[in-house]
């Protein structure tokens, strides 16, 4: 008996002390990581945000006295929903890093507008440099955003997150991620090249003109298969405006980016999918104007592209876009034409109003229904019904004296013309720039002569009047406006090689 106790407490103190020996190892790795080391001590390079904005990596690089020190974070969106980050969506806080002390820096994500599931590149640059590289730096960061529904019209409530991270600063290097959507099997490159000393407005519509017959082997033919996107993955909005063809040599699309900074660039991808799949029907962030595809409209996204956008689909107008003020005739078949009423009328937008900084175009052209009057162009300073309008025809409306058809433009208390539509009954482009000083008026996106005697009094709501028997209508086939380029400036588009995932 005394033999079996000795061998119970043996087992017992041998059984036990291991667990004893455990619990006083947790204590104390508890104890060193809670009060005695500091965080950038004992931790590898790491970054954490919130379970729901996942951070990817952490970078720090550049540290010559050459070149400025930058800050990289890299994250994702998980939050389920769309995001827009603004300027300076990042900010940073240093201490003895670059510049003794501590110091708050901040910076811009990219893209601006960040899909559920996206990933966005932050980057800040930090003044001053270091002498020596692969030491341990500690960074706190927080980054601002506003929430956002499938249409991108996002609240006005501005967000914040905190996080921290550690990196080991490095030697200069060029970060950069490629994600390829899914579904694209080829991909070009397109760099697009903001030369102005402005940034561009964000959001912003960039017009890239593509030679398609040089894709033609990836293409389908009504070009269905290509898609636009940033090269973290995420999809650009997209409307492909005309071309729709592999074999043009002069395909025009618009894209909805954010900002591009002055005297910088931007490298996007065009991704080719299968030719057999339609990437019209995929993300709903692709798709063409409406007369182009075989169903009015089946495809049109021009709504997630433009600040404001009507293709007059349907029989009827849009009650919430549009007003009526006088007598006009008002005719809506998968497009609108306006024809002269008893007396004067005008079809006027309360919901959206041209102002600087902003372009409005519309591809329409002026019909022929008598032979009464010429018809103008022009942009009014008033308007029937207290509204001031963009497009009217003449006679009272726009000056015809001195005008002649050879002529652009004219002026007369205020108001704008052209006699060019009066000489082109064809469908054509026509939009109106105007600056925050002076407009500009183009036709099929070329620049017209004017006589800026009288600017209108902006911001105008956007519209069409129709004088009483002028002997013209409007037959429109969709309206949008987009944000200016920077001095009237689009930036640049250049094409790399294509490459295949």
């Amino acid at each position: 008996m005394k033999n079996f106790k000795q061998q119970s407490a043996l087992e017992f103190l041998t059984t036990y002390s291991w667990a004893f020996i455990i619990l006083t190892l947790v204590v104390a790795i508890v104890y060193v990581f809670a009060f005695s080391v500091p965080a950038p001590s004992y931790l590898s390079t790491s970054c954490n945000i919130q379970p729901l904005v996942t951070c990817l990596n952490a970078e720090l690089s550049g540290y010559s006295a050459n070149t400025p020190i930058t800050y990289i974070l890299v994250f994702q969106n998980q939050l389920g929903r769309p995001i827009y980050l603004p300027d300076n969506a990042i900010n940073i806080t240093t201490v003895d890093l670059g510049e003794e002390g501590t110091h708050y820096w901040h910076g811009d994500c990219f893209p601006n507008t960040l899909n559920a599931g996206g990933i966005a590149v932050c980057k800040a640059i930090i003044k001053g440099n270091l002498t020596s590289s692969n030491i341990a730096i500690g960074t706190f960061f927080n980054i601002q955003y506003k929430m956002c529904n499938s249409e991108y019209v996002c609240q006005n409530a501005t967000y914040i997150i905190n996080g921290y991270s550690q990196e080991n600063i490095g030697m200069a290097k060029n970060y950069t991620i490629n994600i390829i959507p899914y579904l694209i099997r080829y991909y070009v490159p397109i760099t697009l090249t903001n030369s102005q000393s402005s940034n561009t407005p964000s959001p912003f519509q960039q017009m890239i003109t593509v030679n398609s017959a040089d894709y033609r082997q990836y293409e389908a033919g009504n070009l269905d298969n290509v898609e636009f996107y940033y090269q973290n993955g995420t999809v650009i909005p997209s409307w492909l405006e005309s071309g729709n063809s592999n074999a043009s040599t002069n395909t025009v699309y618009w894209l909805k980016l954010g900002k591009i900074r002055a005297d910088s660039t931007l490298t996007i991808d065009m991704g080719f999918a299968n030719i057999s799949t339609n990437m019209f029907n995929y993300s709903g962030y692709t798709g063409e104007a409406p007369q182009l595809s075989p169903i009015y409209a089946e495809y049109d996204d021009g709504a997630n592209v433009f600040n404001f956008y009507d293709n007059f689909a349907g029989s009827a107008l849009n009650a919430s876009k549009w007003n009526v003020s006088g007598s006009l005739s008002v005719t809506v078949n998968n497009g609108a034409t306006f024809a002269p009423g008893a007396i004067n009328g005008t079809v006027y937008s309360d919901s959206y109003q041209i102002g600087a900084g902003t372009v409005i175009d519309a591809l329409m052209k002026v019909q022929q229904i008598s032979t009464q009057n010429n018809a103008y162009y022009c942009m009014s300073s008033f308007g029937y019904g207290s509204k001031s309008v963009l497009f009217a025809t003449n006679t009272n409306n726009c000056d015809t004296s001195g005008v002649t058809a050879g002529q652009s433009l004219a002026n007369y208390n205020g108001i704008w013309a052209s006699s060019g539509l009066s000489s082109d009954q064809t469908q054509q482009m026509w939009s109106i720039e105007y600056n925050g000083s002076a407009t500009s008026i183009y036709v099929n996106y070329a620049k017209q002569t004017q006589l800026a005697l009288n600017e209108p009094i902006y911001p105008l709501p956007i519209g069409w009047t129709v004088q009483a028997n002028s002997g013209w209508e409007y037959v429109v086939q969709w309206i949008r406006t987009r944000s200016a380029p920077p001095s009237g400036i689009m930036p640049s588009s250049t094409f790399g090689a294509t490459e295949s995932t």
